[in-house]
């Protein structure tokens, strides 16, 4: 920390408070592809080109993001590391300056199919245009509507690009959909193009893309949209609702409810067990927290680094 020349980040009261959002802007600089020294030279061109203060002093602060992301840089290498930003970063300069690397591993991989394409970041599709070459032996699968880790450094614009980058493409619409019913389906869409003109079936002309799914069941659904005021008035109405259909003959095996996170499952296990229904909870998650994983990590971290003092402090602390 000490090698850090921090000032701006360096709140008095909690010096440390930023380093986790320092790393994290590295980590979104490298999947950028921006190197320390390029950020330097972009921090002191903002600071000689600023003709007043405010633009001064942010000069002054990106100064000091970029000197900390050179420190941090160097640190890495000087103990033999690097982060995943770094593997990303060193092996696009290799195919960026190495032609005959990069032409190499074209012939290696003879194929080359790019599943979430949206969810890709600059750094990534770089590698896909230096591997995929003419794009002859390249298949993307990009669906724009579902761009979900923009803040991860994803970059819905790569699905555009790409368009671009191989005009002589061969296009395929997959609309056939077997899980959803079509009322679930059409609403889907209607919600979606809201985000118009920014979606590809808009953007795209030549050939036309269609993304209006065709269901492959016949059975109805019903879409209900309620609001609550607070997450126990939601779990306590589901419940009833549930209770309600298994008292009109509605078997319990038919009726699930999907949650977004494993943290919001409690609330309604306890309203459903208030009104007598047993629940099957499952989850994915559990496997890490699990003691005898953890134990075996542990032995797994003290093997490759001894010095890993958080794995170190559980091998002593348990049985020989």
């Amino acid at each position: 920390f000490a090698e850090f020349d921090l000032d701006y980040y360096r709140p008095r009261g909690n010096p440390t408070q930023f380093l986790q959002a320092m790393i994290s802007h590295f980590s979104r600089a490298k999947d950028e592809a921006i190197s320390p020294q390029e950020y330097l030279e972009y921090a002191e061109s903002v600071r000689l080109n600023s003709d007043n203060v405010e633009f001064e002093e942010e000069g002054k602060r990106l100064s000091e993001m970029a000197n900390a992301y050179h420190t941090y840089n160097r640190i890495l290498l000087e103990h033999n590391k690097l982060d995943f930003g770094d593997m990303l970063m060193y092996v696009y300069e290799l195919l960026r300056t190495r032609p005959a690397v990069a032409k190499e591993l074209q012939k290696k991989f003879k194929y080359i199919l790019v599943d979430e394409f949206q969810d890709t970041n600059w750094i990534q599709y770089a590698f896909v245009k230096a591997l995929g070459g003419d794009g002859n032996s390249l298949t993307v699968v990009a669906d724009d509507d579902q761009s979900i880790y923009k803040f991860r450094g994803a970059s819905v614009s790569n699905v555009m690009e790409f368009v671009r980058d191989f005009p002589n493409r061969e296009t395929v619409s997959l609309t056939h959909n077997y899980r959803s019913c079509q009322e679930i389906l059409d609403l889907a869409y209607h919600f979606i193009s809201n985000n118009n003109p920014n979606r590809l079936e808009v953007q795209v002309r030549d050939p036309p893309i269609s993304k209006q799914l065709i269901s492959h069941t016949s059975l109805p659904a019903e879409i209900v949209c309620e609001s609550f005021v607070t997450h126990t008035d939601e779990s306590l109405s589901i419940a009833k609702s549930i209770k309600e259909k298994i008292e009109s003959g509605v078997s319990p095996e038919e009726i699930a409810i999907l949650i977004r996170s494993n943290s919001q499952a409690d609330a309604y296990v306890a309203s459903l067990e208030r009104q007598g229904i047993s629940v099957a909870y499952q989850a994915r998650s559990g496997l890490f927290k699990d003691p005898i994983v953890l134990d075996i990590l542990a032995y797994l971290m003290v093997l490759v680094d001894p010095h890993e003092s958080t794995a170190f402090h559980r091998v002593l602390r348990l049985p020989s």
